[in-house]
């Protein structure tokens, strides 16, 4: 299931195309939270680059009920350069 999830958000993250929710099937994932996360890490040829820290606020943890923050790491491929 995990691996569904992080290929269909996969294809989208390349396509640059977004959806409203996941299909019924796969929407079961959001009980097991950072599967896809950890999977998307392998989908990926780049190096890992740093953290993204989720769900900092209160507001975001009540959201996904969870007692601290969440971080995860993102594809070196989502971090800009300045020009």
């Amino acid at each position: 299931m995990a691996n569904g999830a992080a290929d269909l958000i996969w294809q989208l993250w390349n396509a640059g195309e977004v959806i409203d929710d996941l299909p019924l099937d796969l929407s079961r994932i959001r009980a097991r939270k950072a599967m896809p996360s950890s999977v998307l890490e392998d989908l990926s040829k780049r190096p890992l680059f740093g953290w993204k820290i989720a769900a900092t606020s209160k507001a975001g943890q009540n959201t996904w009920r969870l007692r601290t923050d969440r971080r995860a790491r993102p594809r070196r491929a989502s971090v800009r350069r300045r020009r």
